[in-house]
């Protein structure tokens, strides 16, 4: 429900701030608590009553329920639906399985009886009896069938989810217009190329013969930033150094005085910079060759991209000089050729890594690469150190000490498997920060290649690597390194379990959301004695972080590690099922009630993970099973290695774009035009860029404050009567439960809009009520709270006037 306090106090306060202070200490609590909630994953409001100075954000929204569906979630662009759409995909594909060939494989499994017959090597428990090694050497030919039809329901249901995904990206582009679908993202271009140059050439195309003109709003440079960016992060290091030497100081703590002096003089040396970056404008900010352009319509943004439609692949053969033959030639601009596409949204903007050189960014890549596959190593290390005390407890133990050793050995593989996942989240912050260092130029890419990383790693860490510590140990038969206690087959069940258990777990007790709840409470407490500076507050009082590629890694990585296993360890697939659900609902818990709003985001990280991971796994799937069976069987059965090719085939031939081939989707367009939904679009690149953002933000909000001064003032007056209606009806119940029943007949009339006494004076209604007066006031204080506003229960309550129904529009 709207809040109406907040609301009404518009009426005796600013409608904006005239400057915000990122850095002003102690910082307005009020101030921090309001940007936490403009920035929360929620609805805004129709009516931008109230705005953040920090963000643009409208402070005034309202939080969705855990019940939501996708239609409601999707005012964020269609990553975030898509992403609960793939976890029920995923669901999907494991159910599929399941029926198809899992449960049969479970069942014969648990009929087996190798366990019983090799008891003196086979430790008997209930992974060992579910597992494919309990009846080894047998060659099951419909096991081998069951799996080759699972591969081909699950390519397609594929090809059909992407159908779907598709027609949902579509949805969300038709229910929420956002900036970028009036707007090109220009790159390549001259970097002594003016605006008034820029506009000029953009805002003419041919069509069919004829020059038309094209109307543009808007142009938002890239500039090379990285200089100013690395002062605006050593400003905001050193201010933190500032805030916990001023902590140490009023707890008399602080030894060297001069420290705090040294820092201010330093930060007031980088406040010069920064100013001088500002003053000097068109020297100190140099052109990335990128550029924003924003038309009146989407549909002129569509022309212009479709009149210059060079691909990548064109332009590299076009510096080759092998252009390929076109009836026109490749559209230049100053002896250059632009690569236009649409927009991404201006929060999926990396600005500081717009300058960056593609060859520069090829060399970042190769570097990050190589240091992942050390980060592996460190992690088969590990592993195999384990593994080596598992073994050496296996060949020390006797009847006497069977028991505890037996228990030690499983202890050590718990251990193991906990370490694996601690490796895990370890080796996710580790990539994270190497793929910074690879400066991608949008977050999409950045989250692409994360979560493409910390996919494959944590899939090799978790899957591969036990694997090859076992056989790298392997000093017997490899079925008896399988069932043995603390083998194989035990490893991966304590994996399969601690990774259906340890991520969600990690997410739901989140420590460092705890640790801003706990920081909340003591900074409010310190009130003006508070050394932290704004900025700072605002980021305690901002929600956690919503990470999709790292979500996206780990729901691939139990899909994948499921799918290879499934063959040798079918109870796999149930646990990895009840992993999918509880993971579906913490995380739309932590969205919806924890969580910050992130910018905007797209399909294409979706795309990219139904491109790489499912048919990935379908591949693992089949090659998992040629393992399987020349370990447990003896020999790969020709059904198995037809599974294998169809799976090689799917992930060799780009079936996805073989379907966009045949099945087309229009582009949305969007009917109003920017100057009709100007109004209504928060998110800007002007807003977005380093370079202008906070003169942006303010102007925008000046700028809403005074072309909707009126139409605020009429909503707030409405707002007002409703809140008038809500007292009254709250006092009707109050009065109901709390005064009898032949009172209320006798002295009271109540009426649709108001509470009167039944011409009844004043002291002699006390005189009847008696001591139950005064205890009226304190319940009804204490029952009647709206928006933390008490109600006062007054016996002469003027008429309101009430409209027969309230909206508001």
């Amino acid at each position: 429900m709207f809040n109406i306090l907040n609301a009404k106090s518009i009426l005796v306060q600013k409608k904006f701030e005239d400057h915000y202070d990122a850095f002003k200490r102690p910082p307005d609590f009020i101030f921090a608590e309001r940007h936490g909630q403009a920035s929360r994953f929620a609805v805004a409001e129709n009516e931008k009553v109230q705005l953040c100075a920090c963000c643009g954000m409208p402070i005034q929204n309202q939080q969705l329920s855990l019940c939501c569906n996708k239609k409601d979630i999707n005012f964020n662009g269609a990553g975030i639906p898509l992403y609960f759409e793939f976890i029920q995909f995923a669901a999907v594909l494991l159910v599929t399985l399941g029926l198809i060939s899992g449960i049969y494989n479970i069942i014969t499994n648990y009929q087996g009886n190798i366990c019983e017959q090799y008891s003196n090597t086979c430790y008997l428990n209930f992974y060992n009896k579910y597992a494919l090694s309990n009846k080894a050497n047998e060659q099951d030919i419909t096991l081998n069938v069951l799996d080759l039809i699972s591969t081909i329901v699950i390519i397609g249901f594929t090809i059909y989810y992407r159908r779907w995904m598709n027609l949902t990206a579509i949805e969300v582009d038709n229910s929420i217009v956002t900036i970028s679908d009036y707007s090109i993202q220009v790159s390549n271009l001259p970097l002594d190329a003016t605006e008034q140059e820029i506009q000029e050439f953009f805002s003419i195309i041919e069509k069919k013969g004829v020059e038309k003109q094209l109307e543009i709003k808007k142009i938002c440079l890239g500039y090379n930033i990285m200089q100013y960016t690395n002062l605006v992060n050593e400003k905001l290091t050193k201010e933190i150094q500032i805030s916990n030497l001023i902590a140490l100081e009023q707890k008399g703590k602080l030894k060297d005085k001069l420290q705090k002096e040294v820092l201010e003089q330093e930060i007031a040396a980088i406040n010069n910079e920064i100013d001088n970056f500002h003053q000097v404008f068109d020297q100190k900010f140099l052109f990335s060759g990128v550029v924003f352009i924003t038309f009146n319509t989407s549909q002129e943004a569509q022309e212009c991209r479709k009149y210059h439609n060079q691909t990548k692949i064109q332009l590299l053969f076009h510096q080759l000089y092998y252009c390929f033959k076109r009836k026109q030639q490749l559209i230049k601009f100053k002896g250059k050729t632009p690569y236009v596409v649409r927009a991404p949204e201006p929060g999926d903007i990396m600005w500081e890594n717009l300058g960056e050189k593609p060859w520069k960014q090829i060399s970042n890549q190769t570097w990050t690469n190589l240091a992942t596959f050390l980060i592996l190593g460190i992690c088969f290390g590990a592993i195999l150190g384990i593994s080596i005390g598992q073994n050496q407890l296996n060949k020390s133990e006797t009847k006497n000490t069977y028991k505890s050793v037996a228990l030690l050995i499983t202890i050590l593989g718990l251990i193991a498997s906990l370490i694996i996942s601690l490796l895990n989240i370890i080796m996710a912050f580790t990539i994270k920060k190497l793929v910074f260092y690879e400066r991608p130029y949008t977050q999409t890419d950045f989250n692409i290649s994360y979560a493409n990383k910390l996919g494959i790693s944590q899939f090799i860490n978790t899957a591969i690597i036990p694997l090859l510590v076992n056989l790298a140990l392997q000093d017997e038969e490899l079925l008896v390194s399988l069932w043995k206690n603390g083998g194989f087959n035990s490893d991966i069940i304590l994996i399969l379990i601690m990774n259906a258990i340890f991520p969600w777990v990690i997410n739901l007790f989140d420590p460092f959301y705890i640790w801003k709840l706990i920081q909340r409470i003591r900074i409010k407490s310190q009130g003006t004695r508070c050394t932290l500076t704004q900025r700072e507050a605002n980021i305690i009082f901002e929600g956690t972080q919503n990470d999709l590629s790292e979500k996206y890694a780990t729901i691939v990585k139990a899909l994948m590690l499921t799918f290879f296993y499934a063959q040798l360890l079918p109870i796999g697939i149930p646990i990895a099922l009840v992993f999918l659900l509880i993971t579906y609902w913490v995380e739309k818990y932590l969205l919806l009630k924890r969580q910050s709003r992130n910018a905007p985001l797209g399909k294409q990280l979706a795309e990219e993970m139904i491109d790489l991971y499912i048919e990935l796994t379908l591949l693992l799937f089949a090659a998992g099973n040629c393992i399987w069976q020349k370990i447990v069987v003896g020999e790969i059965n020709l059904i198995v290695w037809i599974q294998l090719a169809v799976a090689g085939f799917q992930f060799l031939i780009p079936i996805d774009w073989i379907f966009e081939w045949f099945v087309k989707f229009k582009e949305a367009e969007t009917k109003e035009t920017y100057q009709q939904k100007k109004a209504q679009l928060w998110d800007d690149y002007s807003k977005r860029n380093p370079v202008t953002q906070q003169k942006s933000i303010e102007e925008w909000i000046k700028e809403q404050g005074g072309e909707q001064n009126q139409k605020v003032q009429g909503f707030l007056q409405k707002l007002e009567i409703k809140y008038q209606h809500d007292i009254t009806e709250a006092q009707h119940k109050l009065i109901k439960k709390i005064v009898p029943q032949d009172l209320i007949n006798t002295h009271y009339e109540i009426r649709k809009n108001q509470i009167q006494p039944n011409n009844l004076e004043e002291p002699l209604l006390q005189k009847q009520q008696g001591m139950n007066t005064k205890k009226l006031y304190i319940r009804q204080s204490e029952s009647i709270n709206i928006q933390k506003r008490e109600t006062e229960f007054v016996l002469n309550k003027p008429d309101i006037k009430q409209t027969e129904s309230f909206t508001y529009d």
